[in-house]
């Protein structure tokens, strides 16, 4: 296994939640004190948002990470053509 920092693409994406498979997220040391989320960045279209716009899930049972955006917050909805990556600290599994 390899630790890799690397952006991943969505693989896919219903309504306002985007869903990034076959990565792992990696707990950041407890003397750090700060949380994953804190190490995982959202870019919509090249424009980085901040955590207020979203929300992070993390299912260990099929290793993803789920995105649930506020569209609300954001001012516009989330549509299929948008790019969102995100980047961060992932085992790839």
């Amino acid at each position: 296994m390899k630790i890799l920092r690397k952006d991943v693409d969505k693989n896919y994406k219903i309504e306002n939640i985007a869903t990034f498979s076959g990565v792992q997220v990696i707990q950041p040391p407890t003397q750090l004190y700060i949380s994953v989320d804190d190490t995982i960045k959202v870019y919509i279209n090249g424009v980085k948002y901040s955590q207020s716009f979203y929300t992070l899930d993390y299912l260990t049972t099929p290793n993803t990470i789920k995105i649930t955006f506020n569209e609300g917050l954001l001012g516009f909805p989330i549509e299929t053509t948008d790019e969102i990556h995100i980047a961060g600290k992932f085992l790839l599994l």
